[in-house]
């Protein structure tokens, strides 16, 4: 399958790829032969930026795909249908950074409105929410208890 241009890293997982594309859509592929297993329509963002696509790399963890966009979301997707299962609305800012995810917790940041989100993984609620002193473009690393951002 030819796909649209790709910023983001695949992520493999159980004989699938993951990637997100500047159409503002997620794929699953099937590992071995490429061939499209579903697509996620993401939105847009035109009361910001007017802009689309898939910038961040997405995480799958426990048959969910999370995955930041353009759009000024977070989304998790059951992975093996792509269904979404909750969204996080960060208006204002784009999600480009890749979330990292441990006990439960989700941490992902956002690019022009510097905030570091902590969100619950099964339902999406916020648990915390931290201000950077500028803009954040990289993702986060996990150590511990301990999140870091280079």
């Amino acid at each position: 399958m030819k796909l649209p241009p790709v910023t983001g890293l695949a992520r493999f997982c159980h004989g699938r790829v993951f990637v997100g594309s500047w159409d503002s859509r997620l794929y699953a592929l099937d590992v071995k032969t490429g061939r499209e297993l579903w697509h996620f329509q993401a939105g847009l963002d035109p009361k910001y930026h007017n802009q689309i696509g898939f910038q961040s790399s997405p995480a799958v963890v426990d048959g969910v795909v999370y995955v930041g966009c353009r759009d000024a979301r977070l989304y998790a997707l059951d992975a093996a249908s792509g269904k979404e299962k909750w969204r996080f609305d960060n208006s204002g800012s784009w999600v480009i950074t890749s979330p990292a995810i441990a006990n439960g917790n989700i941490i992902f940041a956002t690019s022009d409105t510097a905030k570091i989100h902590i969100l619950d993984t099964s339902t999406g609620k916020l648990k915390r929410t931290l201000t950077a002193n500028s803009y954040v473009f990289s993702s986060p690393t996990l150590s511990g208890s301990w999140a870091t951002w280079a």
